[in-house]
């Protein structure tokens, strides 16, 4: 009987422990938006994430590359910035990130295949 009790048991926990997927693993990858010559790179960093930002300058014309830490929080990455924090969020359908631009509305990305 206790061999019964142990083997349910550990069938129990090898099932659930492939049972879902890290928080913010939708998150992780490469990104692109061609329009605005923006490519970042989303990465774990443990518990949190890093943000790997090059960005093209319009006049220079030269990348410029910037990290940026980021945690997982109510299905958004949050980001510290400058003036605040934002939020990066994660459509499924689409498969795209999108996240506050500098002006109004926000910058929609997707996978860099």
């Amino acid at each position: 009987m206790k061999n019964i009790l142990l083997a349910s048991n550990l069938c129990a926990m090898t099932l659930l422990s492939g049972c879902g997927k890290s928080t913010g693993d939708e998150f992780v990858g490469k990104w692109v938006n061609d329009r605005q010559t923006i490519h970042m790179e989303i990465t774990r960093n443990g518990d949190s994430f890093i943000i790997v930002d090059e960005e093209t300058q319009i006049m220079s014309k030269q990348p410029v590359t910037s990290k940026i830490p980021a945690t997982y929080q109510d299905g958004v990455l949050r980001i510290d910035m400058g003036l605040g924090s934002g939020n990066i969020g994660y459509d499924k359908r689409k498969d795209t990130i999108f996240m506050p631009s500098a002006g109004n509305g926000s910058i929609e990305m997707h996978r860099d295949r």
